[in-house]
């Protein structure tokens, strides 16, 4: 669940009304009010934390904010920059008065943090207020951060609170946490928070991710890459390694990765992820193609693609070669037979030439999304009516088939009542449909 972030401007605020809110320090707190919210913040010196009040039962409970107060220097930012970083800056937006008393309070706040210690958090991003937190609880924590961040090992700090999901734990958890980093096995401490075992080569590549925090999916996912593809280690010779690439050689079907595939991957993860991703509007449409049908291949078929695909000398490459062999395999491969048979005016495409016929007479892309049709996700009829049509019916997640669109030639919009009349005779079509057509 994504944890409360402050948002300090009221709903009536850019109409110019003044709402009342209250900043104020009280016992050891700074006690922040807006309408019927409520926020207490522990003063360092005191109880460091922040309690949000149920105004109504007068019941409170400890949050973890992960919104980023401090820049890089460990000086607390504006808030309009904390709150609204993608906000129009127009001076109507946000009022001065409201700039001011929150400026001024949250300055006041982290100014009894000393400096030392908000600059050893900086680098934390949004666990910045968690760090603060573990330091207070466990002071020599600060010490070990310092020197984790000095030897380029932080990432190691990041992936334990990300996997162990520190925001989430109580304070008492946190202790623990804190105290199990600074002193147990790495690889053991990692090993038990991922449920994976894990090995010095670990420590090795998260190292690689960089000096900013990572997402728990970054970090499992690495780990599970590094267990179970025997192209891993080619993630070991990289100089760098980023969360999209980790998120990219995680996509791929079981089996299918090359250590060369790794490398492009690692080299240059965007042009991979325009390569990987739907759209079948853009280049690499072939590629896409044999991901989806891969896994549905025999284990002949398989070794084969993997054989050539070792062959490809770069990732400018990729893109031919996906579509030679999507080429191959849609006419190798059986097609899927359609959902139902034709039926008043829709005519199935039941093959793969028939779809490429069907895009190249309506001047449409239907034919780059032929893997999808073979990986059983959508299927593709010809409206052969008044107004003729391409129609794409899809699979929704409870295995049963739908209408999706319909367009007619060059992706021209249809006239409504002949997108209606066609949804009609596809559900009519459905519902005859008998068990063992499916």
């Amino acid at each position: 669940m994504r944890q409360f972030e402050l948002n300090l401007t009221p709903r009536n605020e850019h109409h110019g009304s003044i709402e009342p809110w209250v900043y104020r320090f009280e016992t050891g707190t700074l006690l922040e009010e807006l309408d019927m919210r409520r926020h207490v913040y522990g003063l360092w010196d005191k109880l460091f934390g922040c309690w949000k009040i149920d105004t109504g039962s007068h019941t409170s409970h400890e949050i973890i904010p992960t919104w980023v107060p401090l820049n890089s220097r460990g000086i607390w930012r504006d808030p309009l920059d904390i709150r609204f970083e993608n906000a129009p800056k127009a001076s109507w937006l946000l009022s001065p008065k409201w700039r001011y008393e929150a400026n001024a309070a949250f300055a006041a706040y982290f100014s009894n943090i000393p400096q030392r210690i908000r600059g050893v958090v900086a680098p934390l991003e949004r666990h910045q207020w968690l760090a603060l937190d573990m330091i207070w609880q466990v002071p020599g924590f600060a010490y070990f951060l310092d020197e984790e961040i000095f030897n380029g090992s932080q990432q190691y700090v990041f992936a334990c609170l990300a996997l162990s999901k520190a925001e989430t734990l109580s304070r008492t958890a946190r202790r623990d946490l804190t105290q199990c980093i600074m002193t147990s096995k790495r690889t053991v401490l990692l090993s038990r928070l991922a449920a994976i075992p894990n090995s010095k080569k670990t420590l090795r590549l998260i190292n690689k991710l960089g000096d900013r925090p990572c997402r728990h999916g970054t970090y499992l996912g690495l780990m599970n890459f590094l267990n179970e593809d025997p192209s891993s280690k080619e993630l070991l010779h990289a100089g760098t390694i980023s969360p999209s690439a980790v998120a990219l050689l995680n996509g791929f079907p079981s089996g299918f990765v090359t250590p060369n595939l790794v490398r492009f991957v690692l080299e240059d993860p965007d042009d991979c992820e325009i390569l990987c991703r739907y759209d079948e509007y853009e280049a690499g449409s072939g590629f896409r193609t044999v991901i989806n049908i891969f896994p549905e291949l025999s284990p002949d078929w398989q070794n084969r693609i993997r054989s050539s695909l070792r062959s490809v000398q770069s990732g400018d490459m990729l893109p031919d070669w996906g579509e030679r062999w999507a080429q191959r395999l849609t006419e190798a491969i059986r097609f899927p037979p359609p959902p139902f048979t034709a039926t008043s005016h829709l005519i199935p495409l039941a093959t793969a030439k028939a779809v490429r016929q069907e895009s190249q007479a309506m001047q449409n892309c239907v034919s780059r999304m032929i893997g999808r049709v073979m990986a059983g996700e959508i299927y593709f009829y010809n409206w052969d009516g008044p107004e003729p049509a391409t129609v794409m019916i899809e699979k929704s997640p409870g295995s049963s088939w739908r209408f999706e669109e319909a367009h007619g030639f060059d992706n021209q919009p249809l006239q409504s009542q002949t997108i209606d009349y066609i949804e009609n005779v596809i559900e009519s079509a459905l519902d005859r449909k008998s068990p063992t057509s499916s």
